[in-house]
């Protein structure tokens, strides 16, 4: 099957879906989303806000199984907060677009793993609790130690623009990039 939908650019939506053995593109870019809910299980696919989201989303939800799936352009989706609980995934999480805000990231992680994609100049701060079984690359962020677990942009207390990620990794990495 193979289905196209389209959504106004004139009315807010929120949008659940639940998806198994897909090959799944979506482009919110330009849409009022208000709320965004997805379950993904064996599959692949493309989630794009191609656009700035004009309402601003509290939660967005993803829960993915044994799946490969593309986040794009999620600052331009304006989440309030946003958690991504992954099994054996594996997912590229891109942030860049036109970031309102501050905004809350739980990345939770089985035995799969997160590319995380961070625009260039944005403040950050990253709590996690590492164990030898996991890995947390945050070197190419330049953050500072707080505390044990606790890294931060050298500018990250005074930014009205910002992200605060809350790690939690079983088995799998999470990998943090600049763009």
């Amino acid at each position: 099957n193979s289905w196209r939908v389209e959504l106004s650019d004139r009315y807010p939506v929120e949008i659940e879906l639940e998806l198994a053995a897909t090959d799944t593109e979506i482009d919110l870019g330009g849409i009022p989303v208000t709320g965004f809910s997805l379950e993904a299980g064996a599959g692949s696919g493309v989630i794009d806000f191609s656009r700035p989201n004009p309402a601003r989303i509290r939660d967005m939800n993803l829960e993915i199984g044994a799946s490969a799936l593309e986040l794009r352009h999620f600052g331009n989706a304006r989440f309030d907060r946003f958690k991504l609980s992954g099994g054996a995934a594996s997912v590229d999480l891109d942030l860049t677009g036109d970031w309102r805000g501050e905004g809350e990231i739980q990345l939770e992680v089985g035995v799969g793993s997160v590319d995380v994609y961070v625009p260039a100049g944005l403040p950050v701060r990253v709590e996690t609790e590492g164990s030898w079984l996991s890995s947390v690359d945050i070197d190419d962020l330049d953050l500072d130690r707080i505390r044990k677990g606790v890294y931060e942009s050298p500018d990250y207390q005074d930014a009205e623009d910002r992200l605060v990620f809350y790690i939690d990794v079983g088995m799998g990495s999470i990998d943090f990039h600049r763009r």
